[in-house]
C-alpha cells in the first residue's frame, strides 16, 4: 500500500504551488525587526520545515517541495536572535542589525511604496527620531507623507477639488446625489482611517493587532467616447476601496470624483437591486479547498429603491461563507462593473 500523500492533500498542495510567490509571502517591519509570513499548504507538519537565517540571507525549505523561499536580504540582520514558529503560516522574526526601514525584503525584490513604508513607521510602537536626525532617505519619506496628508485634507469629499476650488455640481441644488456626495455613511462605507465609520476592518490574524489591515484601494476607470470624433479613451473617474470586515464580509466602496456620477435604479424591484452595478469576486482562504466565486448586484436601500438617483458613492457588502471572523486569504480578486457612469454638469 502506498504511503504517499492522499489525493486530497495532493490537491491542496497543487493549489498552494500554483499561487504566485507574492501571494504566499508577506512581510512587515518596525524600526528593530522584520517579520515574514509564508502561507503554508494545509496539512504541513513542523518536521517538514527547515528555516535557515544568516546575517544576509533567508532560506526556507519544505520537505516535499524543496526550497520555497530563498534570497539575499536587503540589509543585514542579527541571525543568532532570529526566531520562527509555524501556525497556518510560517512566522519568522528577523531582528535588524541597524535601525533602517527597508523598501524590499530581498535585494532586487518587489519594493514597497514610500507610503507603505511610512505607514509601517507610524504604526510602530517605538520612539521616533527627530526629523533633523533622520538620514536623507528617511527625510524624503517624511516629506512625502506630509504632502500626502495635505492632499488628503484638501480632497476630503466629492465637492473639494485640488487647488482650492469647489466642484460645480455642488453649487446650488440642481445636482444632488443620493449619498449626499460621499457624506452618507450608510451608503458610502469607509474605514475610520479614510474618514469613514467602519472600525471593524480585519487585520491578518497572524500579524500584530491593527497592523496590515485587509484594505485595498485602486483607481476607478471608465471608457469615454468623444461625441465629435468618436474616439474612445480611458479616464480615471474615482476610486475603489475593498476591505474585509469582521464577520467576515467583503465590503467594496466605489467613489466617483467631480464631475462624474453613477446613475442607479432598481432593475429588479422585488429584490431592490440594480444589476447595472455589479460586484464580481474570486477568493480563497486557508479554509477553502479551491477558489470561491461570487457575483452580487448593487443592493439599494429600501427608502431609495423606488427612486432612480445619481450616486457619487455606493457600497457593495457580501457575507463570506468562511468559519472565521477574519480569515487569512491566499488570494482575493475583486472586479466592479458600472454601466451608467456619467459626466454630469450642474445647470446654472
Amino acid at each position: 500500500m502506498s504511503s504517499g500523500p492522499s489525493p486530497a492533500l495532493r490537491a491542496r498542495r497543487g493549489v498552494w504551488s500554483a499561487l504566485p510567490l507574492a501571494e504566499r509571502v508577506q512581510w512587515s517591519q518596525g524600526a528593530d525587526n522584520v517579520e515574514v509570513w509564508l502561507l503554508l499548504p494545509p496539512g504541513t507538519a513542523k518536521h517538514e520545515l527547515s528555516v535557515e537565517v544568516t546575517a544576509t540571507r533567508l532560506r526556507v525549505n519544505l520537505g516535499w517541495a524543496g526550497r520555497v523561499l530563498d534570497g539575499p536580504l536587503t540589509r543585514s540582520v542579527k541571525a543568532s536572535e532570529a526566531v520562527w514558529r509555524e501556525v497556518v503560516r510560517l512566522h519568522i522574526l528577523l531582528p535588524k542589525a541597524e535601525r533602517h526601514y527597508w523598501r524590499s525584503l530581498f535585494e532586487g525584490g518587489a519594493q514597497k511604496s514610500h507610503l507603505e513604508v511610512l505607514q509601517e513607521a507610524l504604526a510602530a510602537d517605538e520612539p521616533h527620531q527627530a526629523y533633523d536626525q533622520l538620514d536623507p532617505e528617511a527625510q524624503a519619506l517624511v516629506d512625502d507623507l506630509r504632502e500626502r496628508q495635505w492632499l488628503a485634507a484638501n480632497t476630503a469629499f466629492y465637492c473639494n477639488i485640488p487647488g482650492g476650488t469647489t466642484c460645480q455640481n455642488c453649487a446650488g441644488g440642481n445636482c444632488t446625489s443620493a449619498d449626499s456626495r460621499w457624506l452618507n455613511p450608510s451608503l458610502c462605507q469607509l474605514p475610520t482611517s479614510l474618514g469613514g465609520t467602519l472600525n471593524n476592518v480585519c487585520s491578518d490574524p497572524f500579524l500584530a493587532p491593527a497592523f496590515a489591515p485587509m484594505l485595498y484601494r485602486t483607481s476607478l476607470t471608465a471608457s469615454v467616447t468623444d461625441s465629435q470624433s468618436g474616439n474612445e479613451t480611458v479616464a480615471v473617474v474615482g476610486s475603489v476601496t475593498a476591505m474585509i470586515v469582521a464577520g467576515p464580509s467583503l465590503v467594496v466602496t466605489v467613489q466617483t470624483s467631480c464631475p462624474w456620477m453613477i446613475w442607479s435604479s432598481a432593475t429588479n424591484p422585488a429584490t431592490q437591486t440594480d444589476s447595472n452595478a455589479l460586484l464580481a469576486a474570486s477568493y480563497q482562504t486557508v479554509y477553502d479547498g479551491g477558489t470561491v466565486d461570487l457575483v452580487a448586484p448593487m443592493k439599494l436601500q429600501p427608502s431609495l429603491a423606488a427612486t432612480p438617483s445619481y450616486y457619487t458613492c455606493m457600497t457593495f457588502s457580501v457575507p463570506l461563507a468562511v468559519p472565521a471572523a477574519c480569515p487569512p486569504f491566499g488570494q482575493l480578486y475583486v472586479r466592479v462593473t458600472l454601466n451608467n457612469v456619467n459626466r454630469v454638469f450642474a445647470r446654472q
